[in-house]
């Protein structure tokens, strides 16, 4: 969710930006931008992942815990 927030502000500010081949770990020297409304659909689906991972049950699911300061650990204002 963080990440999403964070990647929007900045496609909101500078539209196109390296997003996709971004971190990748394979040293890509010039990755290339990613257009504006590309980074918007690939943020929908990392939040709707995100909105899955805090609604499971599952032990591997990451939820906030009790370190988080924005909602107190409640998923389900997350997910609002």
């Amino acid at each position: 969710v963080q990440e999403a927030l964070l990647i929007s502000v900045g496609a909101d500010f500078f539209g196109d930006l390296v997003y996709s081949q971004a971190l990748r770990g394979d040293e890509v020297p010039n990755p290339p931008l990613d257009e504006q409304l590309a980074v918007y659909d690939a943020l929908v689906a990392l939040l709707d992942e995100a909105i899955a991972s805090m609604a499971s049950a599952s032990p591997a699911s990451v939820a906030p815990g009790e370190a988080d300061l924005a909602y107190g650990g409640d998923a389900a204002l997350w997910t609002k």
